[in-house]
């Protein structure tokens, strides 16, 4: 299972896709103690985040703590982009 996202942040910055994949699933799961299945039914903006937040992080692509992240994006959604 794996999730592509789209990041667009407040300086105008686009990353699209994130690829979310299962490290980050796990990440998620032990932080909010909720199953990443339970995403298909009800969203949260803070859930959302955390999971590009986690993806960039593994890839090192971010250093910033998630909520010095947060601050810094203006949407998350889900990408239509076909990752290679």
């Amino acid at each position: 299972m794996k999730l592509n996202l789209r990041i667009e942040f407040l300086d105008g910055r686009t990353i699209d896709p994130v690829v979310v994949q299962m490290p980050e699933m796990l990440k998620f799961e032990e932080k909010f103690a909720v199953p990443v299945s339970a995403l298909e039914k009800e969203q949260k903006l803070t859930h959302i985040a955390f999971l590009a937040w986690a993806s960039l992080t593994r890839q090192k692509l971010t250093s910033q703590s998630f909520d010095e992240f947060a601050e810094t994006i203006s949407v998350v959604s889900a990408s239509e982009a076909d990752p290679k």
